[in-house]
């Protein structure tokens, strides 16, 4: 069951932040970007690159969903426990993120709070949606687990340990001891 919900997980946030990135950042955020005046590769650059970003996403889902549910194995209410890593995790990551390009670039300080944004918020969805998926998970297959196991047998028919016999009373006693 850990297997299934580590990888349903980890394909839910992975699924998850392609979505919203790809949606942020060639709808949403593309008139900003563009404007940027050479900041940005053009779409012929990019389209060679995605296999990175891929490979990007793809590390950051894997570390994400690890961490989460080494550190919420079992844990009640994981959703909420889900919310507080994503909140933390993002915050620590894009937060980070944010003060060095605030100083160090010159893009639009507008962009860059959009995209802190937008980081710690797929963080925060992301760890809510670990926190469902470790929820249901067990719920939905507690089902099969319990069949995997062999059935108990009761109590009753388990044989028990019999104490040894007496010796009939009319038994010869072995030779080194004496008889009286």
């Amino acid at each position: 069951m850990r297997a299934i919900r580590w990888i349903l997980g980890f394909l839910g946030v992975f699924i998850f932040v392609f979505v919203l990135d790809l949606i942020f950042y060639n709808y949403v955020f593309n008139g900003i970007l563009m404007s940027q005046g050479g900041l940005v590769r053009s779409p012929e650059e990019l389209r060679k690159l995605l296999p990175l970003m891929f490979l990007g996403q793809f590390i950051f889902s894997l570390i994400f969903t690890y961490y989460f549910f080494k550190i919420y194995k079992n844990a009640k209410l994981i959703v909420l426990r889900g919310l507080f890593f994503g909140f933390w995790i993002g915050l620590f990551l894009f937060g980070v993120r944010y003060i060095a390009e605030f100083y160090l670039l010159t893009i639009s300080k507008r962009f860059l709070t959009y995209i802190f944004i937008l980081g710690w918020f797929e963080c925060i969805f992301a760890g809510i949606g670990l926190g469902v998926v470790g929820w249901i998970v067990p719920k939905l297959f507690a089902g099969l687990t319990k069949e995997a196991q062999p059935p108990a047998t009761p109590q009753a028919q388990q044989p028990t340990a019999q104490p040894p016999a007496a010796p009939p009373a009319d038994a010869v006693p072995p030779p080194d001891e004496p008889s009286t």
